[in-house]
């Protein structure tokens, strides 16, 4: 028995610990595990961690790039875009919230916090609905981003980066005592200045993280994590016509890079955060934890895109300006209770949150001058006047979980989370005025350790909410509702070292919101996503990983109206990914790693608008080489490696994928 559960025990250190680098059983406050602070693979829900190893090994520069090898989840189906803020994503078949150590930054529209993913250690996913987590959310799961803090262990990098599209930038990393052992800092700095996939744009972005951890006692730690981006560039929106990009009209192709931008497109961001994490050991059972975040997002956005044929080869442009500052508070505290006999584990955990949102500017779309369709001209357009709005949203949260260990062969999890909502909103003179929400929420687990057969099979149930920070433009206003029931099973067998999962899902979502062509959208009915998903992790040599997720979708389907039902858009019905690594030991003179990865995405529909044709399916190849000698790495990356065109996916517009992206980068540690 204890050698099974130090094998269960190996994805979780994996996960948390580079190679150098240990958090040394520092519990993560911000982590969706809010008991221990760290994912277990031995847990009834599916969750995985991606490490920044995982991340630097696959080129990761986008969160939406990071997920792109996790079953059930699909990245950059809006095409590569490098200057519009949100991060867009989506698992089974629904938009998933991210979170920063656990608060969520605001998002909507163009507005959303876009992090810079060399400064997060790890990212934690938690696929489908689960708002007793951290209260509102979306369907889709939760993928909270764990900060860079201090270590127990001094260590420093210093680096820099060269690609394609003109991309260049240093970067660096450190962590030491400060003065005393008592005090421990860190400080994680990136530049980088690069073009985008559409000609004319570009992006100068800074970011800089300081923190300090202080050992209060051997009972109490403080950790103050803060943080600082700017992003100075070029505004502007990968948004195509689907007639010049899937549809031959007549008039020639439209190109990926093409841009309906103007001369005085621009864009003007600066992010802070800054907040605190404390634990403290009241005896040997119980814990109190204590958090708060701040989080900023001061922008300045103008940008013109395609919007709609005027005239055949004629495209109308539109401007969007996103001109505000939102910020948003987050505190959490709770107690932790944990009882241990012979048989029998379990840990209890209330809690108390509380979220406040506050922001004003300008936010909106006006029509511009037309323009060739496939050949247009880059000229000034006038900045459209667009309406002002004022948000302020509260959410107070009181939630209670619990987990069980019985004989360490079963297990079951429980919460139950009550959350008080309060919405005002107005834009030009419109909006929702003090509105009110109170919404419970469950989550129910279970799962069985066969420990002989190394088999886990497991089920759960969850719920989710959205309150509404905005009215469609037609008014409507109602909170989304999620559920979901999955069932599954884990396995780690005997013969090899591995660890596999499938599981099945059924999930709904209630007054989901669809892309109509206007700044907010549509909600409309309820969207179901049915499907089946496997993953695994083998070793299959001592140096030869396998990474293979596979998704399919049995049913996704959207209400538009109580009598028209269509399937979703922008959904695959397959998705495979498989990555393999292999490390050659050269003794003295270091090692070489080498990696291959394959993405296939089957074809999607937008049977609203475009109902008698299809997005193709496409398959991309990913690929790496690293090389370490002593103190200094080395690692070339590439991301679509053939160079394909392709549509990655239609919602009213075509939205055109990556193209080759190839990153240099060398490191020397010390």
């Amino acid at each position: 028995m204890k050698k099974f559960v130090w094998l269960l025990s190996l994805p979780a250190i994996s996960a948390l610990a580079a190679e150098n680098v240990v958090l040394n059983e520092v519990s993560i406050v911000g982590s969706v595990a809010k008991g221990s602070g760290k994912v277990e693979y031995m847990s009834p829900s599916s969750t995985s961690v991606i490490s920044k190893e995982q991340m630097e090994e696959k080129g990761v520069q986008g969160l939406d790039e990071a997920i792109k090898y996790e079953s059930g989840a699909v990245g950059q189906l809006y095409g590569a875009d490098i200057d519009t803020s949100a991060e867009w994503l989506k698992i089974r078949g629904f938009d998933a919230t991210m979170t920063i150590d656990g608060s969520s930054p605001y998002k909507g529209g163009y507005f959303g916090y876009q992090p810079d993913l060399y400064g997060y250690e790890s990212i934690e996913i938690l696929k489908g609905a689960n708002s007793t987590v951290f209260g509102s959310s979306n369907a889709g799961g939760i993928i909270n981003l764990i900060s860079k803090r201090p270590t127990n262990s001094p260590f420093a990098e210093v680096g820099f980066k060269l690609g394609s599209k003109n991309q260049r930038g240093v970067f660096f990393d450190a962590s030491d005592n400060l003065y005393t052992d008592r005090v421990k800092f860190r400080l994680v700095g990136d530049y980088e200045k690069k073009d985008g996939e559409i000609d004319y744009v570009t992006n100068e972005h800074y970011y800089i993280a300081p923190s300090l951890m202080f050992l209060l006692g051997d009972e109490t730690v403080l950790t103050l994590l803060t943080s600082y981006t700017k992003d100075k560039g070029t505004g502007s929106q990968p948004f195509f016509s689907v007639k010049g990009t899937l549809v031959n009209e007549g008039y020639g192709k439209i190109s990926p890079s093409t841009s309906y931008g103007a001369t005085n497109d621009s864009l003007e961001r600066h992010y802070y955060t800054a907040g605190y994490e404390l634990t403290h050991n009241i005896n040997d059972s119980l814990n109190f934890t204590s958090s708060y975040k701040f989080i900023e997002e001061d922008k300045d956005y103008f940008g013109a895109y395609y919007f709609f044929d005027s005239a055949p080869g004629v495209a109308q442009p539109y401007g969007s300006v996103a001109d505000a500052v939102i910020k948003t508070h987050t505190f959490d505290n709770r107690l932790a209770y944990d009882y241990k006999s012979d048989n029998f584990e379990n840990k209890v955990i209330f809690g108390i949150d509380y979220r406040k949102m506050k922001g004003s500017g300008f936010y909106g779309d006006g029509m511009l001058s037309p323009l060739n369709k496939y050949n247009p001209a880059r000229i000034y357009q006038a900045r459209p006047i667009v309406p002002g709005f004022n948000l302020n949203q509260s959410q107070v949260g009181f939630y209670l979980q619990d987990e069980a260990k019985i004989y360490n062969n079963l297990i079951l999890t429980s919460a139950i989370r009550h959350d008080k909502t309060k919405t005002t909103v107005n834009m030009n003179n419109t909006g929702l005025n003090g509105k009110k929400i109170n919404q419970t929420t469950f989550s129910l687990g279970a799962m069985y350790v066969f420990e002989e057969l190394g088999l886990m099979p497991f089920a759960n149930y969850s719920e989710s909410f959205t309150p509404p920070t905005a009215t469609d433009n037609y008014g409507n206003a109602k909170p989304l509702g999620g559920k979901q029931v999955e069932v599954g099973v884990k396995y780690l067998p005997n013969f090899i070292d591995a660890e596999i999962t499938a599981s099945y899902f059924d999930a709904k979502l209630e007054n989901s919101n669809i892309a109509d062509g206007s700044a907010f959208g549509r909600q409309v009915g309820k969207q179901i996503s049915r499907g089946f998903e496997l993953s695994s992790n083998v070793n299959l040599l001592e140096n030869l990983n396998w990474l293979l997720s596979y998704t399919h979708y049995n049913s996704t389907k959207t209400d538009l109206s109580t009598t028209q039902t269509i399937r979703t858009k922008m959904m695959p019905k397959d998705t495979l990914s498989s990555w393999l690594t292999y490390k050659f030991e050269l003794g003295q003179l270091g090692t070489i790693k080498a990696g291959a990865g394959l993405r296939y995405v089957g074809s999607t529909v937008d049977n609203q608008y475009y109902p008698d044709y299809k997005v193709p399916l496409y398959t991309l190849l990913d690929a790496m080489i690293g090389y370490t000698y002593k103190k200094w790495d080395f690692a070339l990356n590439a991301t679509n490696l053939t160079d394909k065109e392709y549509v990655s996916a239609v919602n009213y517009w075509a939205y055109y994928g990556e193209g080759l992206r190839a990153t240099l980068t060398a490191k020397y540690k010390f």
